[in-house]
């Protein structure tokens, strides 16, 4: 089996769907893990970004760029929390048929685990179409 994950840039992708998380707070050395899942047949695209809060408003902590998805594949990103604060996730998606999951963990034991977790049907859900950023 041949696995492919492909960088695209952001012209050659149209982004429909965002997806927002709540802002959660975090300790340093916590962690955020996204996962994304293509529920299709063909290819789609995904961008995962994460945001910290300031008290001037909110500032990227880190951003996977455009991944794609081929049909039945998963992607993800990981992220430890180095100053602690207020932490949200945002994921752009090619279409409706990724499925998006996230989790705020801490380290418990020698472990991770889940703090708040976002399944799908948890998150804030806006049309592109109608904002662009």
């Amino acid at each position: 089996m041949k696995i492919e994950v492909q960088f695209l840039s952001q012209s050659e992708v149209v982004m429909h769907l965002e997806y927002i998380t709540g802002a959660v707070s975090l300790l340093a050395n916590d962690g955020i893990v996204v996962k994304t899942l293509n529920h299709s047949d063909q290819r789609e695209s995904v961008r995962i970004r994460i945001f910290e809060n300031t008290g001037a408003g909110a500032v990227q902590a880190t951003d996977s760029g455009i991944m794609d998805l081929i049909p039945s594949w998963s992607g993800g990103l990981a992220f430890t929390v180095t100053p602690p604060g207020d932490y949200w996730v945002q994921i752009l998606t090619s279409s409706e048929v990724v499925v998006v999951t996230a989790a705020f963990e801490r380290l418990e034991g020698g472990r991770f685990v889940p703090i708040v977790s976002y399944l799908p049907g948890d998150f804030a859900v806006f049309e592109r179409a109608r904002r662009q950023r």
